[in-house]
Formats: C-alpha cells, structure tokens, sequence
C-alpha cells in the first residue's frame, strides 16, 4: 500500500503507461520455486475491487473502488459431437481501436475450440447480439448471423 494505492509486481504489467486494467483481489494458492526463470505466484483471482491507474517500468499501480469501464462478451456454443459451452470475456484495457473487435473474434474462437475439440471441416450457424450503451444512457442492438462450411477449420472459417 502506498497512500491510498496499491503498488505491484516490481515490474509493468503492459508497459502501457497511463491504465485501464481492472484490479483484482486473488487468493494464493502456492509459490512456484523456480531458480532459473524466477519464481511466480499462482492465484485465483477474485471480482474486481478497482482500477489499474499505472503500467510503469517499476511497476503497477492500483487504486481500489471504481472498476472501470468495460465490454463484455458472452457466448453459448454447441455441437453436433454433443458438447456445449457458455463463455465470458471483460476488456477494460484498449490500447488499440481494433481491440474491441479483436478479443471479440478471440472469444468466439476459443470457446469454439472448446466445444468442437478438434480442427477439423464441418458446417456451422452463428447468430450475434451486439448491444451497445451510448453516453445518454440508451442502448442500441444489432442482430445479425450466418451460415457456413469448410472443409478444413470451421472454427476459423467462422471467423471470417
């Protein structure tokens, strides 16, 4: 703790300056020993109690109360091999304008990967809801789908 901030690591996290990272509490489950490439904590992170403010080269700095802003991303996937999968992912860090589309496209195809469980052709339905919250508090929605095939990856051909 250092005034009413949390200092971390000893090292960036990103290296992105000025921060919009969630900040979480952890529970620590053990410490790796490991004497060439240093040791690391392993953690089960819990809800967010604050913001990341800085990503310095001598560490993070968090302050706890506000979260930040975030987008959200849920999915359902299923499969004709019987497996299904419902899957989240939050952004609050965006260095670039393509971010949000980006970690979009990743979750979708990781949660897909989950369910298909191989790499492999087939045919697929996708179907999207993208909600979006302007400043006057309003929501906009957009629906939207596709079908398609391939013959090699259909969880990348879907992607496209």
């Amino acid at each position: 703790m250092c005034d009413n901030g949390t200092l971390g690591f000893g090292h960036p996290m990103l290296f992105g300056g000025k921060s919009t990272m969630s900040m979480h509490g952890a529970h620590a489950l053990f410490i790796e020993t490991d004497q060439f490439d240093g040791s690391y904590k392993i953690a089960n992170p819990g809800a967010p109690i604050g913001q990341i403010t800085e990503d310095r080269l001598a560490a993070i700095l968090g302050v706890e109360g506000q979260t930040p802003k975030a987008t959200m991303y849920n999915s359902n996937i299923s499969a004709t091999n019987g497996k299904q999968r419902d899957g989240s992912t939050t952004l609050t860090q965006k260095f670039f304008p393509d971010d949000i589309a980006w970690v979009g496209a990743m979750h979708f195809l990781v949660n897909a990967d989950s369910v298909f469980d191989q790499i492999g052709g087939g045919t697929g339905e996708v179907n999207w809801t993208v909600e979006l919250d302007r400043a006057n508090g309003s929501t906009v929605t957009y629906r939207g789908g596709d079908v398609f095939a391939s013959p090699g990856d259909l969880t990348f051909t879907a992607l496209w």
